[in-house]
């Protein structure tokens, strides 16, 4: 889980060694309470003897060959699911000391810090390039505005109509007069 902690306040030394108090209170409140850390450590004992029992049997079946190999009426153990036992086990482990633990100070990325306001140049900037875009937007529509107008007429209306008629979205609309 990720948590982002906000106090709002004016910007001061005080605010900073507040927050900071507040998560070194915080990270050691997450550790496992006595009793729960003693029936996680209960868990945790027999969870490394299965893990240790499981190792013993995965290295005799190892250095004996023979009694992994099927014969009549005897079907030998599967490593591979003894081999990911084990496995899950090594996990399990590390999920139990995590609970027993609880949250490492790890966590913290960044060191407590009052907030800033936001600059005034992105504000300005943003807001130029909004109006730029306009800008070139407006000029665009009253460009082709006025193409279309002089297409009826008489002098430039011929040339028009061949440059309108090739433009790829009006190839299948031809309107001959």
């Amino acid at each position: 889980s990720l948590y982002e902690l906000e106090l709002s306040g004016p910007p001061d030394a005080k605010l900073q060694e507040l927050l900071s108090a507040l998560i070194d209170a915080a990270i050691p409140a997450t550790k496992a309470k006595p009793e729960t850390a003693a029936r996680l450590n209960h868990l945790l004992d027999a969870t490394q003897q299965q893990i240790s029992d499981l190792s013993k049997v995965i290295d005799e079946l190892l250095k004996n060959p023979e009694s992994i190999v099927p014969k009549a009426g005897y079907f030998p153990p599967n490593i591979t699911e003894m081999i990911k036992a084990r496995a899950e086990g090594i996990g399990r482990i590390e999920d139990i000391k995590a609970a027993i633990e609880g949250i490492s100070k790890d966590i913290v990325f960044l060191p407590p810090a009052a907030p800033t306001p936001p600059a005034q140049s992105d504000v300005l900037k943003t807001v130029l390039i909004a109006m730029g875009i306009t800008g070139a937007a407006l000029v665009a529509i009253i460009v082709l505005r006025h193409i279309l107008q002089n297409m009826s007429s008489l002098r430039y209306g011929a040339r028009m109509q061949r440059i309108r008629e090739s433009l790829p979205w009006r190839r299948g609309q031809r309107r001959y007069p």
